[in-house]
């Protein structure tokens, strides 16, 4: 340090050696605070890349769930609607019954089946065709008992034993 004359020169020498000191302790102060500005800026900027990446994974599997629930709820409804027309179609069908039961080709199916010493039942119609019928409305088509064995010829029983072969006549025939 210098040597100067006077108290006032002093201080001001003291203090010019305090304000460069600062200067410099400031100039490095900055350059760390820019240093630092610098990696919190990398820092931020990986953050919001591996932000961005999360967000659209998780975004990509909502909308993939979202498309699986969809065509799930889509070939559901498919299938409902697919199995009403189903049904419709038999249930149309069922209505025939009453027609077919008075058919020809129903009666003499009908009587090549008919065993002997059996008790009948039908509906009003097979009256004429049965002697001692015993009547049962609803019935669409006759059915006959023998002791323990019941040989049930109605139209309903028959379409019932084919209803899957039918079902799969109709599948065909719609799709």
């Amino acid at each position: 340090m210098e040597v100067h004359g006077s108290i006032e020169e002093l201080k001001k020498v003291i203090e010019g050696d305090y304000r460069k000191k600062i200067r410099e302790v400031n100039s490095h102060k900055r350059a760390q605070i820019r240093e630092i500005e610098k990696k919190a800026k990398q820092e931020r900027a990986l953050l919001q890349r591996e932000s961005k990446q999360e967000i659209d994974s998780k975004a990509g599997e909502a909308k993939a769930m979202v498309l699986n629930e969809q065509k799930l709820a889509a070939k559901r409804r498919f299938e409902e609607a697919r199995e009403a027309m189903i049904q419709q179609v038999m249930n149309e069908a069922r209505k025939g019954f009453p027609r077919l039961m008075k058919s020809k080709q129903y009666l003499d199916f009908v009587k090549k089946k008919v065993p002997s010493g059996c008790t009948v039942y039908g509906n009003a119609f097979f009256k004429k065709h049965f002697k001692n019928i015993k009547a049962e409305k609803d019935l669409n088509g006759v059915r006959f008992e023998k002791g323990a064995v019941i040989y049930d010829l109605s139209l309903d029983a028959l379409f019932e034993a084919k209803e899957d072969a039918i079902r799969e006549k109709v599948i065909e025939a719609l799709w």
